[in-house]
Order: structure tokens, then C-alpha cells, then sequence
């Protein structure tokens, strides 16, 4: 969309409650909304699902419109922005540098790793980030790796489907039963107890590390073990999930001192964020079977490079982050993303904001 086919500004719509946002910027000219969604890879689809909901209830320009009409820099003053993006997209912590009265950013996903929070804070910028109820089709997709990666699912299948008849019972596939092992969850927040549900269903022990201990409540309806220690937990499970956020605490949390600490009969799961596990040390301990097996829904950079040595091996399953990538859950992802911006402008409480301490 050129600027040209911008349609003029009334009081901007946002959400699906049909609510009028105002700012209370004294400009002469209307605010603007800033649509930076990565725009090329495997956001690009889910950049159009956005533009077709959102352009019913409000207009957005691109960067590429302020780059034909720098003018336009004065008047945005709140934008989205994509929790994820593929390497060569631009960070908009750069761009967002240019923009004097930007007030709101809203986050199409969970994470906000994508800029600085302390630079938020400095700038009095709100943040906006997905909130409750997206949880379970990533809790889903974890349980799937899980699952997939235990009965050898995809060998399964290509044997089932090949040219060649296949042997019923196969042994060379045969795979490992998830009921009665142990799964440890590394950040046992909304989705990590939404996978410690399904794993409890399927009769797997649980055990989880994390800053602070569940309430016991919350224990025992999943029969939950807290581990305060990661190390003292990894030896102990069959899997381990990683579903914690991605912070300066947690980036490189599972590197080669950790590797060791679990059985090699483990599978190593990451539904969070690629940077949290060190991919080299990753590649060599399944290489040289120091652990069975792993299944990544994240990695670093995002989509990895066609010739990068994880994808050479038989041991590992990588999905192009999909732990979301339903109809449903996209759709809530836009409406939460409308509603914090709705209220972020509006000098309102954010249903889900981001706390800058």
C-alpha cells in the first residue's frame, strides 16, 4: 500500500468491539499506525491474513511509505511488530529510533525479545505482547515433537507410503513408549503446564525448573516435581522441553555442561526461542548419539540456512514455527495485538502489557 492509496484518517477504529482510539498527541495531522510485520519468508502469508483483518478497522502504513514521504515519521505513533522474524528483516528498535512520538508498540506473539525493553522504559513506550488463552496449540506442537520423535512417526510413515512393500512391525523403526517416562519442563508457565496436562493424560511423570515454584495446587493436579536446580533435574528425564522465555538469563541455558548432565537415551525439545540452546553443541551431541534425539520448533537464526548440519541428520525434527500456526490461534494473536493497541493509545490498561521495571 502507497501513501497515495492511503484512506484518510477519522478518529482510527481498532479491535472488533468497533471502539474509536484517540491520541492525545497534539498533531495537526491524523496519527498513524506502523505496520512492521516481517514482510518476506514465513511471516509473509501471516502478514496478509493480518493486513486483510485489520484493514477493516483501521489504516496502516509501511515502511516503505516513510521512506517516499519522510513526513510521515512525526505522525506514527504506535506500531506492530511480529515476535519473530527471519535474519535478514531490519530490527525495529533502528527504525523506531526515527519515530518522536511513538507511544505503543504491540507484539503479534508472546516474545518481545525483538527490542530493548530498558530502551521501552527510557522512551516511555507501552508494550503490548499476546497474552492468555493462545497457549495450547504450542503446548500441542511440543507434545507433537515429543510424540513424533518417540515412535519415529515420520520413518514410519515414508515406509508406509513408499514404492516399496513394506514389513509390518518393522524393528528397524521401531520406536519408544511415552507412557511411564519422564518429561522435565523448563519454564512451567501457560504453555509449559498446558504440555504438563497432556503429558499427565498420557500417564508421564512430570518434573519442571523454573524461577519460582507452582503453587502446590497447581502440582498436584499434574503430580508435578519442582526441581530449583537444572542440572540436579536433567539427569532424571526422558525428555526436556524448553518453554521458558528467552531472557539474559536464559539465552545459551542448554549448552555442552548440560548435554552432559542428561541420559543419552533423552530427547531435547525446544518450543521457545533457538538462542536458549547452543545449535553447535546441539549438532555434535546428536552426531556422536551423546542424546537420542531432538525436535526444535525454534532455531536460530530462523529458517535455518539449507545447508546448515542440523538438517543433515536423522535424528532430528525441525518445524518452521508452527507452535501457533492455526487458523484459530492466529486470529486471536490479530485481535490481541488490536485490543493492547486500542487501549496503549488510549492511555488505558493493556489486557496483556508487558511491566518495564
Amino acid at each position: 500500500m502507497t501513501h497515495s492509496k492511503l484512506r484518510e484518517l477519522q478518529p482510527v477504529q481498532f479491535s472488533f468491539k468497533q471502539t474509536k482510539v484517540y491520541t492525545s498527541i497534539n498533531m495537526s495531522s491524523h496519527p498513524l499506525v506502523l505496520n512492521f510485520l516481517c514482510s518476506t519468508g514465513k511471516q509473509q502469508d501471516f502478514g496478509k491474513q493480518f493486513r486483510d483483518i485489520i484493514l477493516e478497522k483501521e489504516d496502516l502504513i509501511d515502511p516503505e511509505d516513510v521512506d517516499s514521504d519522510p513526513t510521515l515519521l512525526e505522525r506514527i505513533v504506535g506500531s506492530y511488530v511480529s515476535s519473530s522474524c527471519i535474519a535478514s528483516d531490519p530490527p525495529p528498535q533502528d527504525f523506531f529510533d526515527k519515530l518522536p512520538n511513538l507511544k505503543t508498540v504491540s507484539f503479534l506473539g508472546v516474545g518481545v525479545n525483538r527490542i530493548s525493553l530498558e530502551w521501552a522504559k527510557k522512551k516511555n513506550i507501552r508494550i503490548g505482547h499476546t497474552g492468555t488463552g493462545v497457549y495450547a496449540d504450542t503446548a500441542d506442537i511440543a507434545f507433537l515433537h515429543m510424540a513424533v520423535s518417540a515412535r519415529k512417526f515420520l520413518q514410519s510413515v515414508k515406509a508406509g507410503m513408499g514404492q516399496k512393500q513394506p514389513d509390518l512391525f518393522p524393528w528397524h523403526i521401531q520406536g519408544h513408549s511415552l507412557t511411564g517416562s519422564t518429561v522435565g519442563i523448563i519454564g512451567m508457565g501457560n504453555i509449559g503446564y498446558k504440555l504438563a496436562v497432556r503429558s499427565y493424560a498420557f500417564d508421564m511423570k512430570i518434573v519442571y525448573h523454573q524461577r519460582n515454584k507452582r503453587s502446590e495446587a497447581d502440582e498436584k493436579a499434574v503430580g508435578a516435581i519442582f526441581f530449583p536446580n537444572l542440572m540436579d533435574m536433567l539427569p532424571v528425564c526422558d525428555y526436556v522441553v524448553i518453554s521458558c522465555p528467552l531472557t539474559s538469563q536464559t539465552q545459551g541455558l542448554i549448552g555442552r555442561e548440560q548435554f552432559k548432565m542428561m541420559k543419552k537415551t533423552a530427547t531435547l525439545v525446544n518450543v521457545a526461542r533457538g538462542r536458549i540452546v547452543d545449535q553447535e553443541a546441539l549438532y555434535e551431541v546428536l552426531k556422536n548419539k551423546e542424546i537420542r534425539a531432538a525436535g526444535l520448533d525454534v532455531t536460530e537464526p530462523e529458517p535455518l540456512p539449507r545447508d546448515h548440519p542440523l538438517l543433515s541428520l536423522p535424528n532430528i525434527i525441525i518445524t518452521p514455527h508452527c507452535g501457533t500456526n492455526t487458523f484459530e490461534t492466529r486470529r486471536a494473536v490479530i485481535e490481541q495485538a488490536m485490543e493492547n493497541m486500542e487501549c496503549g493509545l488510549q492511555g488505558k490498561p493493556m489486557p496483556n502489557e508487558v511491566r518495564l521495571e
